[in-house]
């Protein structure tokens, strides 16, 4: 009888989960470090038609958006609006992004596609990893990117250990891991601080790209209740970034966003 219990209680917890679940229809949510300070607010539509118009993706779905603004010197400054793709099949693909200097989009060939943080069936535990071409403004030039993506573990309860406080649960931790390449851009390595501090997360590196991952953790309906930048290669990934930084390779909690409201 104990055999089958814990038979049945792996076979349940190898399942994939449709992470669709885990999005509200319309959030705006603001984040804290663990000192109190307010850092990042995440606004969410999970159905967009403006952005269904400006990015066509050939699948079943629809496509939402996700707005993130930074507090710099007391003020929201506009970051990025990035269209998330709501598929049939449970995926969750990041399409492009909306900056200031323009538009950007992937493309395998001559298919629309993007980051997948969730590949069809769902997220499960095992690594979905895709390489594409990058648009901005419709130029390729040279410029690649992938993702590579994962769920490390699933917490039955789950209590915030700042922002909120709040305990919730059935809360996905998964990580993406994301890269960008081009023919004069070196590669930035850091294997000299991997060992610091390993965490959950592993150091892995993708041939031809600089590398960054984040930490996410989910609630069902909320969205993100815990956001960690795990580690950067270079510095190109992200604005006040150095290269061979984050929670990974500086320790302590200085990465990490908790969700306030």
């Amino acid at each position: 009888m104990k055999k089958l219990f814990i038979l049945m209680l792996f076979s349940a917890s190898a399942q994939a989960v449709n992470l669709q679940d885990y999005f509200p229809d319309n959030s705006v949510n603001y984040y804290s470090n663990s000192q109190g300070k307010l850092t990042a607010r995440f606004d969410f539509v999970k159905n967009n038609p403006l952005m269904r118009k400006k990015f066509r993706f050939k699948k079943r779905g629809y496509v939402g958006s996700w707005g993130k603004a930074y507090n710099t010197g007391g003020a929201y400054q506009y970051f990025v609006t990035q269209p998330l793709f709501f598929g049939a099949d449970q995926s969750i693909v990041e399409l492009g992004g909306i900056k200031n200097e323009g538009k950007v989009t992937y493309q395998s060939g001559s298919n629309p596609t993007g980051l997948y943080w969730s590949a069809p069936g769902g997220l499960d535990y095992g690594y979905k990893t895709k390489q594409m071409d990058v648009y901005v403004n419709g130029n390729h030039g040279d410029l690649r990117a992938y993702s590579r993506t994962r769920m490390i573990e699933f917490l039955p309860t789950f209590t915030l250990e700042h922002g909120n406080q709040k305990t919730y649960g059935n809360v996905i931790h998964m990580v993406m891991y994301h890269g960008t390449s081009t023919k004069a851009n070196k590669s930035v390595r850091c294997w000299n601080r991997a060992a610091l501090n390993p965490g959950y997360v592993q150091y892995i590196p993708m041939k031809g790209y600089n590398t960054y991952a984040i930490e996410l953790w989910l609630a069902p309906v909320v969205g993100i209740v815990k956001h960690r930048i795990a580690f950067t290669e270079s510095a190109d990934a992200s604005p006040g970034v150095t290269n061979c930084s984050g929670n990974m390779f500086d320790g302590g909690d200085s990465w990490t966003d908790y969700l306030v409201n």
